[in-house]
């Protein structure tokens, strides 16, 4: 016999993590118009590639608004966000170091998301692990060398 679980939108979020929503605000909020613009500069000095692919500051800088603009809009889903930066690249006019800086900001962006929800882990393994342990403790019957399917029911904007 094969066991399923089905996980919804919250089962995270129950255990200390944050919604969609929650994560998007406190990552839009590390940025105001001008650190936006210094880390901006900052990123366009690197050269995370190799020096026959630069880094194209422009470019950085465009991607850079479009996070300011999408903070500006009241976006709310960081998923879309680097959706969005994803899709400048797509672009036909756009040049190699155009397409390098853009892939380069997206990997900066979910490099500060991941490190977030780390933050959120560590935070809230202190604070929840042992009320929320009996609440799980059942689970582990699922867990053992019998198949197991595991299904998730994550909704983008939650």
């Amino acid at each position: 016999m094969r066991k399923t679980l089905l996980l919804g939108a919250g089962f995270s979020y129950d255990l200390g993590m944050p919604l969609t929503t929650e994560l998007t605000a406190s990552f839009l909020d590390l940025l105001s118009e001008k650190t936006a613009r210094q880390f901006a500069d900052a990123l366009s000095q690197s050269d995370p590639y190799s020096a026959g692919r630069p880094i194209d500051r422009t470019a950085i800088h465009q991607g850079m608004d479009l996070l300011l603009e999408y903070k500006r809009a009241g976006g709310r889903n960081y998923e879309e966000l680097l959706a969005n930066l994803e899709s400048l690249g797509d672009l036909p006019q756009k040049s190699q170091s155009d397409r390098d800086s853009y892939h380069y900001l997206f990997s900066v962006f979910c490099q500060l998301l991941t490190e977030a929800l780390v933050a959120y882990q560590v935070a809230s393994y202190k604070v929840l692990y042992q009320k929320s342990r009996p609440l799980f403790a059942k689970l582990e019957n699922l867990l053992n060398d019998k198949e197991t399917w595991v299904f998730s029911l994550g909704i983008p904007g939650t």
